[in-house]
């Protein structure tokens, strides 16, 4: 009971973002508030809209510090989640700060290992997105601005995109994921030791076709889990949405609220994935993974 306890507490505390994650975004959710309250008439007194290249500039900055916060605190939450499950020794777990100390002390080398995966497996589709949305929005300015794309080329265009979009996701979302979900077990258990990422990634083909010929059943059963994941977090963001108090700060608690329950489900996935992982991992090498000895002694 005490270690479910635990376990029900870190996924809360670092479900929210912490004081610092206030002190960076209160004055943003000031404005936001005074920007619904507010009249067009005393906005206009300011001289505040969105034409104003403050408004303009301000929400830019509060746009890259929240996207480079986001990436920080979601990346080393992720890894200290993976140090935390795979310290799993007879129902104990390593201790939150433990595995958030390590999980900050190989911030930089992990944000490494996740760019060589983002060439690897992300590139690609990364290039057709930007591709397609210079073409859709190239379209768009076209058919704004000038006579020379009528508006049946305009609609296409767009049709063209969500279909890219639409695909994109799926392939990411699904298809790659099953592909990946055992990378960062694999690197936490070869951590240090002087392997290079071919290695790494040659081992995780290895572990997913352990239980299916090919990866097409491994990334079946994936899909299938994924899915069920996703429909759970949507009911209940839904009902958090649908009892929540309306009024002032509703919207933060809301956002708050999702965000939580969307965060728990991703929890619940990382592990399936490790509870997979194991397996696999014990009947190709006959024992349980281990958290690498070199990342236990930093």
């Amino acid at each position: 009971m005490e270690q479910k306890n635990l376990e029900i507490a870190f996924i809360f505390k670092r479900s929210f973002l912490g004081f610092f994650w206030v002190i960076v975004f209160l004055p943003l959710f000031i404005a936001y508030f005074w920007f619904k309250s507010a009249s067009p008439e005393t906005l206009a007194a300011y001289g505040i809209g969105v034409e104003n290249p403050y408004v303009i500039g301000c929400i830019i900055i509060y746009g890259i510090i929240g996207a480079v916060y986001a990436f920080i605190t979601g990346h080393t939450k992720y890894i200290e989640r993976v140090i935390r499950l795979m310290s799993d020794k007879n129902g104990e777990k390593m201790m939150p700060k433990q595995s958030l100390l390590l999980s900050r002390k190989i911030f930089k080398e992990t944000v490494k290992f996740r760019l060589s995966l983002f060439f690897k497996y992300y590139s690609v589709i990364a290039l057709v997105y930007v591709v397609t949305l210079f073409y859709a929005m190239g379209t768009l300015h076209r058919f704004v601005f000038s006579d020379t794309v009528p508006s049946s080329q305009a609609a296409i265009a767009f049709v063209i995109a969500g279909i890219v979009v639409l695909f994109g996701w799926m392939f990411t979302h699904f298809f790659l994921a099953a592909k990946t979900r055992f990378i960062w077990f694999t690197y936490m258990t070869h951590y240090g030791d002087a392997v290079s990422n071919t290695v790494l990634f040659d081992e995780v083909k290895k572990l997913n076709n352990v239980d299916s010929k090919d990866d097409r059943g491994a990334i079946v059963g994936y899909i299938k889990r994924d899915m069920s994941a996703d429909v759970g977090s949507f009911a209940t963001s839904s009902t958090v949405d649908a009892v929540a108090s309306k009024g002032l700060g509703s919207d933060v608690i809301k956002g708050y609220a999702r965000g939580m329950a969307i965060d728990a489900a991703e929890y619940s996935k990382i592990k399936l994935n490790y509870s997979q992982y194991k397996e696999a991992y014990n009947k190709v090498y006959g024992k349980n993974p281990e958290l690498s000895s070199k990342l236990l002694g930093l």
